[in-house]
């Protein structure tokens, strides 16, 4: 595996042995078995993998999130390695950026600012603004996300189609830790307690989907059902619940006969959201 810190390397490289089949991983490092899975559907479809590791400060809620945010880049290479992959994409803001950058990338649609936009309002610029770098430098065929992140699949389909990228989403299935809760970089930083009390959002969202079997259609119930239950425990604080039409990611009133319902908490300092679809 070729450990890259510079966009002009990683692009000098793909200039040397050609861009034919390429699958791409955008990641904030602190890789984990969600990551691995996208690793392995990508290992089985793509010539050449890239996994990229990037943070950036407006991609967190706050300066704390930011700094609490786990670094392991040399167990993250490794992890790599093992998986498949060819290149680690590693860079400063200095290797992304060595002239600086005063562009960003925007859509303009209500969606760059609900559900977790609304929470942290330059998450998904930076996150497009770093996307489309990518994708214009590095010419993926392929780009792996989990299933879980739904609102950023929706805007970066609108990137490529708006910027004309031949380049396909492959969307992975979620993955969960035994107990429901999904596995993410996060769960390392929340304290024994709030570890335990973490997969209650799961099962809370599991209760509103039986709801909805058992006839209730209604949004307004199925969210005081899902806000009466997260309120029974004083150390979960509730940021937003909605229920979404799936294709458009806009909020309604009932559901006709499908939905998708999402929920953030926060547990002490760690933000954690989840989601449940609705279908008959």
């Amino acid at each position: 595996m070729d450990i890259m810190t510079s966009l002009e390397a990683m692009t000098a490289k793909l200039d040397r042995i050609g861009r034919r089949s390429i699958g791409l991983i955008m990641t904030k490092g602190a890789l984990h078995e969600g990551h691995i899975a996208l690793i392995k559907a990508a290992r089985a479809e793509n010539e050449y993998i890239i996994v990229s590791s990037f943070l950036h400060s407006h991609e967190f809620s706050s300066e704390e999130a930011y700094k609490l945010y786990p670094r392991q880049v040399e167990e993250d290479q490794e992890i790599a390695s093992k998986a498949g992959v060819d290149f680690f994409f590693c860079p400063s803001y200095e290797g992304l950026y060595p002239n600086g950058s005063s562009t960003y990338v925007s859509i303009y649609t209500p969606l760059m600012n609900r559900l977790e936009g609304q929470i942290h309002p330059k998450y998904y610029q930076s996150f497009l603004t770093t996307a489309n770098l990518l994708l214009s430098c590095i010419r993926p065929q392929r780009y792996y996300i989990s299933e879980k992140d739904f609102q950023k699949k929706a805007l970066l389909s609108q990137l490529i189609r708006d910027f004309h990228y031949v380049c396909e989403i492959r969307v992975l299935p979620t993955e969960r830790e035994a107990d429901g809760l999904i596995i993410g970089s996060r769960n390392t930083l929340l304290e024994p307690e709030e570890r335990r009390l973490a997969p209650l959002l799961y099962h809370t969202l599991k209760k509103a989907e039986l709801a909805y079997q058992r006839g209730n259609i209604s949004s307004y119930k199925l969210k005081l059902l899902l806000e009466t239950e997260i309120k029974r425990y004083y150390r979960i604080q509730l940021e937003y619940v909605d229920v979404l039409e799936i294709e458009r990611l806009t909020s309604i009133e009932t559901i006709i006969e499908e939905a998708l319902i999402v929920m953030s908490i926060r547990l002490g300092s760690v933000r954690l959201s989840d989601y449940i679809y609705l279908k008959k």
